[in-house]
């Protein structure tokens, strides 16, 4: 008897999806769980960084956890000791502290608040902020921390960088090509529930989390002209899967019964959108229809000019112009209009760092889950006139200014020992002083120390490399061993052993070293006993007591001093 073809085929489909949920059953009976999440980001820059993100490395006497990833916190002892509370700060370079590097960022100043406030306790605020992460690699890396690390609580201020896979992808795709690939996302999360999917994945993946995915890093980049624009299904997208993954952060920190505060991101509303638009995709007459609204609104005929703009955007949704009209608006107080316009500017912005107000808007919704909220971008907000934030609070388009790591600080140190563990009070931070290592490296901060930029990104080579080649040139110089112990702690990754291992080993040598070199040089014994302190030796007092004996007058060597007695309490 003759089968029909159609026949055959179904009867293969049938015997096809019979063999695959064999196989998934077979999976799930034989305990294989695979990895639910997409590991991966089509960003080169975000898929680089993988598990295990701190190793073990020996620091005097004991084995403290130090970074393997681009990030700058400090160390933290293997052993955690029974009177410790460890709490992670999660986020992108806004967090880490860029433009001053870590030391003076909001996590290091929140250690201090809480440093004093809870007497028998040892503080660890662990800066885990990381240069352009998005939160698709915070929730590797925040997987990694509640299996590994032991986290009391973790704090997360993530959504600065939520466009930077879009815009890699947009590099190398053709609009076409884009949207194929949005597809081919959204159906890989869609397949993750299947555990045949998520084994094939790992499998022949190339790289852990998705099958068959591009490489980029062989492609031409296209030229500008043939980049895709950002549509509303783009943005959409980027935000649906910021909200997925935070509440999956939010399922693993509750299975593992750690507390999450979550925390807004600061968005500055005056910073001129257009670094990555299409300057060219509009001519003078759309320049002066912006122009004449303008007017419109400097005559104060505000109907005419809110028309005058919203024809205009229908045609042309482009950030610029928004971000004129809305900064005109401000110049004549116009508050309202101003942040109407001004955060439609920050919507349609191309650039991949700039947080999208509904960003901060998914935070909002799923405060509710978290077990704290901290409004990072509306206390900042509350500190200026009109309640617009400009470059006086956060310098370009979402980097905190020092002042504003400060406010952000008491807040969460509020949060902390107000809902969480209310035992006490904060207590302010001592000034960092220039002979310690926790004070700032920045020019113009702490420039009379060596002239660091403030982009430790693309200077760290350069200082490693200069403060290698003074204590080879000069290994009887005091100050050669102290710079390069210092340098050391700033970098904490990149020149030191392999896979970026960080550099404390180093750290502990060069200091060591100095004492070797000038038993008399306090500088080196602060700064000894501050590495010590950080990676849990029993010496630290014995080394700040006698940085104290030489140098009296050192606030900051006694503030230690008063911290660690406070925690054997």
């Amino acid at each position: 008897m003759k089968i029909s073809i159609s026949k055959r085929i179904g009867f293969s489909v049938l015997v096809s999806l019979f063999l695959l949920g064999g196989t998934e059953c077979g999976l799930r009976l034989a305990g294989y769980h695979g990895d639910v999440d997409r590991r991966v980001s089509w960003c080169r820059e975000q898929s680089k960084n993988e598990p295990p993100f701190f190793i073990p490395q020996q620091s005097g006497s004991t084995l403290a956890y130090a970074p393997r990833f681009e990030g700058q916190p400090r160390p933290f002892p293997v052993h955690k000791a029974s009177n410790t509370r460890r709490i992670f700060v999660f986020g992108g370079s806004a967090v880490h502290g860029y433009g001053f590097t870590r030391p003076g960022a909001w996590p290091d100043q929140l250690e201090e608040r809480l440093a004093l406030a809870w007497p028998g306790v040892r503080v660890e605020v662990i800066n885990a902020g990381a240069i352009a992460w998005s939160s698709q690699q915070l929730l590797i890396f925040i997987k990694d921390v509640l299996a590994n690390y032991e986290p009391d609580a973790i704090v997360i201020a993530s959504g600065n960088n939520e466009l930077l896979e879009w815009f890699d992808a947009r590099k190398y795709l053709p609009e076409e090509s884009l949207g194929r690939w949005v597809k081919q996302i959204r159906w890989g999360v869609r397949l993750r529930r299947f555990r045949l999917y998520r084994l094939l994945t790992a499998r022949f993946g190339g790289q852990a989390g998705h099958w068959g995915q591009t490489e980029f890093s062989d492609d031409e980049a296209l030229d500008w002209s043939e980049r895709a624009r950002m549509k509303d299904a783009d943005r959409d997208f980027a935000v649906e899967r910021y909200r997925a993954n935070l509440n999956r952060i939010l399922e693993e920190a509750g299975r593992a019964n750690v507390p999450v505060v979550l925390g807004t991101v600061p968005v500055n509303w005056m910073e001129m959108p257009g670094e990555f638009a299409f300057a060219d995709a509009f001519g003078d007459t759309e320049r002066a229809r912006v122009a004449a609204a303008e007017r419109s609104l400097q005559e104060g005929e505000l109907e005419a000019a809110d028309r005058q703009i919203e024809n205009l955007m229908a045609e042309w949704p482009e950030a610029s112009f928004a971000y004129r009209y809305g900064r005109k608006a401000r110049e004549l107080g116009l508050s309202e209009r101003a942040r109407k316009w001004l955060a439609e500017a920050i919507r349609l912005d191309e650039n991949p760092h700039r947080a999208l107000p509904a960003v901060n808007q998914v935070v909002r919704d799923l405060a509710g889950k978290a077990d704290g909220f901290v409004d990072i971008q509306g206390i900042l907000e509350a500190g200026q006139p009109d309640g617009i934030l400009d470059s006086k609070v956060v310098y370009d388009y979402c980097h905190l200014r020092p002042g504003s790591h400060g406010l952000v600080a008491d807040a969460v140190a509020d949060l902390l020992v107000t809902d969480l563990w209310p035992e006490g009070n904060p207590v302010a931070a001592p000034v960092p002083l220039s002979v310690h290592f926790d004070g700032w490296l920045g020019e113009g901060v702490d420039g009379d120390r060596g002239g660091y930029s403030p982009n430790p990104g693309r200077d760290r080579k350069r200082w490693w490399a200069a403060a290698k080649e003074s204590v080879e040139e000069r290994p009887e110089d005091v100050a050669s061993w102290l710079g390069l112990g210092r340098v050391n702690w700033h970098i904490f990754h990149g020149q030191c052993g392999p896979q970026r291992a960080p550099c404390l080993p180093e750290v502990a040598t060069a200091l060591d070293q100095a004492i070797r070199v000038d038993s008399k040089c306090c500088e080196a014994w602060a700064n000894r006993g501050l590495v010590a302190y950080a990676s849990g030796e029993d010496k630290a007092v014995e080394l700040l007591e006698h940085a104290l004996e030489c140098e009296p007058a050192d606030a900051r060597t006694a503030w230690y001093l008063k911290r660690i007695r406070l925690e054997s309490q």
